[in-house]
């Protein structure tokens, strides 16, 4: 039974500084009827102030309206619609417990009014009081007999506290309102069933069967409440009875199987489990139902695989429509940790059948990731970039994956393609990675500022995006600018992974360019330690470049010059190196 929320509590913004506002200078003509009371009895002078209230609430004066409530209450307290009213506004300003109690002193002072029960029973319900919105929706059915939203919320919440009883006799009470109905005797016969009442649960089928005659359903749920209860003659019968009129029907032919199973005749269920499981006729959920089960009866027998992979070899040799039987198996597969290459061949047959499938693009965009194999990469991320638009992340392996190939301009018109696909819905550190990306290209082609502005871009969705942090950090220390917030997110990146060479080799760098040599020093010789490397070829040549140069600005030039020989012959390096090892000295 869906749970329908009764009413809706309407808010408005005010500002107040305390449980009472001055009333504003609009309202001070109103003030004036107060030394006329003896012309006026306290009912005219309560309609007047509520009636110049709700006039400022249409205004959406709030202050005021609020303050004019409250006035009506220093007049008569026991004028409810300005305790409804006031409840509103102490919702808006999160009083939650003070709008509970004007909520409540309204529906006490007017108790047949349906209105302000039905916000009450909301509330208690926002406040999880279950007990006492059941009280109060009781309360509402009474003043109104013919309220089903009403019946149907109490419905909800008795099966919810387990009230079976009462449940059931809500349902009787919207059967007499709108009649029998398929939906009404469903939920009573499941109710009864947990009530452990099967009689009654079967007598509701049976008025069920009655009145949709046409329709087996009915009868075959009766046939497996006796099967359940050990009646398998009488679940047979009715089973038979449904036979005669719809031999292919798919819940019959389950129903069957339970029998057989139920009744322990395995060689009747087995033959008909494969009759079913093997026909191409046969209702496609049914048979991945039946294979489900299948490998589950089998999977912790001692030769359950074998049996098991005989079957998938069997239903995987015909013709697939769909990709539930493959689907099924690359699931089998990953349970039994067979090979990943095993399992990408079957994603790639899933894709054969069906090139949406976003399970399989992911699964196979992982694996030639892992696998550094960038030009598969890219063939499965176009796949999803044409069937997915809008999922970033296939945008930006497929720049990476054209990034890792040497294809620049490619990589820069995939992340370009993605960022037009940003919307509020994105996540928003795949939205930093990708501008990130952005950032990096747009660098190495030279357009620096683009570049710095897609780094900003990056950290503001977010600012701990490391990879980002070292690069636009390291970026900005090779133009010679803004060193202090490059070193300022550079300190970030060693705080977050301190033995990343990487990272290290940027804040030293950055140290070196702000000529901060020792601490420079420091932070290098930490990439070079041998607890920190697994050998020297690990280093890259920038890296022993760079070591030298801080070496030789710390005084200790033989060090440096050796250090300048390790980055010779590797990439990256400067075109002045040769020249530093030639003239042993630094150059710029």
């Amino acid at each position: 039974m869906r749970i329908v929320l009764i009413g809706v509590l309407s808010v408005w913004a005010i500002e107040t500084k305390g449980t009472k506002s001055s009333l504003s200078a609009d309202s001070v003509s109103v003030s004036l009827h107060e030394g006329v009371d003896g012309e006026q009895n306290q009912s005219t002078r309560v309609s007047y102030f509520y009636q110049e209230a709700f006039n400022h609430k249409l205004a959406e004066r709030h202050s005021e309206a609020f303050a004019l409530y409250q006035h009506c209450l220093e007049i008569d307290s026991t004028h409810a619609a300005s305790y409804f009213e006031l409840g509103h506004y102490l919702m808006f300003l999160n009083r939650e417990e003070e709008a509970g109690a004007y909520f409540k002193k309204a529906a006490s002072l007017a108790p047949d009014n349906e209105w302000y029960k039905e916000i009450l029973a909301s509330y208690y319900l926002m406040a999880r009081e279950n007990e006492r919105a059941v009280e109060t929706l009781e309360e509402l059915s009474v003043l109104d007999s013919s309220r089903v939203d009403v019946l149907s919320q109490l419905v909800a919440l008795y099966s919810q506290n387990q009230r079976f009883e009462d449940a059931i006799r809500m349902l009787n009470r919207i059967e007499m309102i709108e009649g029998k109905s398929e939906n009404l005797s469903l939920e009573k016969y499941k109710l009864y069933l947990r009530l452990g009442e099967d009689e009654k649960a079967i007598r509701e089928l049976e008025l069920l069967a009655e009145e949709f005659s046409h329709d087996t359903r009915f009868r075959l749920l009766m046939g497996n409440l006796q099967l359940m209860q050990g009646e398998h003659q009488k679940a047979w019968d009715i089973y038979e009875e449904v036979r005669a009129v719809d031999p292919d029907n798919t819940f019959l032919q389950v129903a069957t199987l339970d029998y057989y199973k139920a009744t322990e005749d395995y060689t009747k269920y087995f033959e008909l489990r494969d009759s079913l499981l093997y026909s191409e006729k046969a209702d496609m959920q049914m048979r991945v139902n039946l294979l489900q089960t299948t490998i589950k009866d089998n999977i912790e027998h001692a030769d359950g695989k074998v049996f098991i992979q005989e079957v998938f070899d069997s239903l995987l040799s015909q013709p697939q429509q769909d990709a539930q039987f493959l689907s099924l198996y690359s699931a089998y597969l990953a349970h039994t940790e067979a090979s990943a290459e095993s399992i990408v061949e079957v994603m790639k047959r899933i894709l054969e059948v069906d090139q949406k499938n976003r399970m399989a693009l992911l699964h196979m965009l992982q694996y030639y990731h892992r696998k550094q194999d960038f030009t598969s990469l890219a063939d499965v991320c176009r796949m999803g970039v044409n069937h997915y638009p809008d999922e970033l992340l296939f945008h930006y392996c497929l720049g990476t994956a054209h990034y890792q190939n040497d294809e620049m301009q490619e990589a820069l018109e995939a992340i370009e393609t993605g960022i037009k696909h940003i919307t509020d819905e994105s996540p928003s550190e795949e939205v930093s990675d990708i501008y990130s990306m952005l950032g990096d290209l747009y660098f190495h082609a030279g357009r620096k500022v683009e570049a710095f502005q897609a780094y900003d871009k990056c950290l503001e969705y977010n600012d701990q995006n490391i990879s980002c942090l070292n690069n636009y950090a390291y970026y900005l220390s090779l133009e010679n600018t803004q060193l202090d917030k490059a070193e300022e997110m550079s300190y970030r990146t060693i705080k977050a992974e301190p033995t990343n060479r990487t990272y290290l080799d940027t804040y030293a760098w950055i140290l070196f360019m702000q000529g901060r040599y020792a601490e420079a020093r420091l932070y290098i010789d930490m990439v070079l330690t041998s607890e920190n490397k697994a050998d020297e070829e690990d280093i890259s040549g920038v890296l022993w470049e760079h070591a030298g140069d801080i070496y030789y600005h710390c005084g200790e030039r033989e060090k440096a010059l050796e250090y300048w020989y390790n980055a010779l012959g590797k990439e990256g390096v400067t075109s002045v190196l040769p020249r530093k090892i030639k003239k042993k000295k630094y150059i710029k």
